[in-house]
């Protein structure tokens, strides 16, 4: 499995970091009701509830779709102007509140974080246009569960979880997990 609250809180590490530990925050959250987007909330909001310069200002929920991600990210920059930071539930949320950043003029001022490490959003960190996403690794999980099994098959003790480690991926790392052409 995926340490769905930790990622949550790794993103909001990373965000208060890069706005220095204070402004105006939007959450893009995921479907309502989904448990994996609910725990990355919880894990995101814990974080920043330790930021007392940081307030999250906007929060709303829905598909995971790049149209959805421009529409939300317009009604929170109009909202709240000053917003320094977008959280997007995944990639393609994170792609359409981008492409809102940079309609409002607001590109050099309000980073923009995604998840799932798709190649769009991968070129967009390394074009400067996005300011992260995380990389949930699917070869690794592959190669996990393959691990496990062979040990559980010998007859090994296998723990009842696994968790999957994840990586951000920013402009100091992205040249290596770029894809290769």
């Amino acid at each position: 499995a995926m340490d769905e609250k930790q990622i949550g809180r790794d993103i909001a590490e990373w965000t208060a970091k890069a706005i220095g530990g204070e402004g105006e925050v939007a959450m893009l959250l995921g479907p309502s009701g989904a448990p994996t987007f609910r725990n990355l909330a919880v894990g995101y909001t814990e974080v920043m509830m330790k930021y007392p310069n940081v307030r999250i200002v906007f929060r709303a929920d829905g598909p995971l779709t790049r149209e959805r991600g421009v529409k939300q990210a317009e009604d929170a920059l109009v909202a709240n102007p000053n917003l320094k930071a977008i959280y997007a539930a995944n990639d393609d949320v994170a792609l359409g509140a981008m492409q809102a950043v940079a309609a409002a003029g607001r590109a050099d001022k309000t980073i923009v974080t995604g998840m799932n490490g798709v190649p769009p959003a991968l070129h967009a960190v390394k074009d400067g246009k996005l300011a992260m996403t995380v990389e949930l690794n699917p070869v690794q999980w592959g190669r996990l569960g393959v691990d496990v099994l062979r040990t559980y098959l010998k007859g090994d003790k296998v723990e009842p979880r696994v968790f999957i480690k994840h990586v951000i991926i920013d402009k100091t790392n992205i040249d290596e997990k770029l894809p290769k052409t």
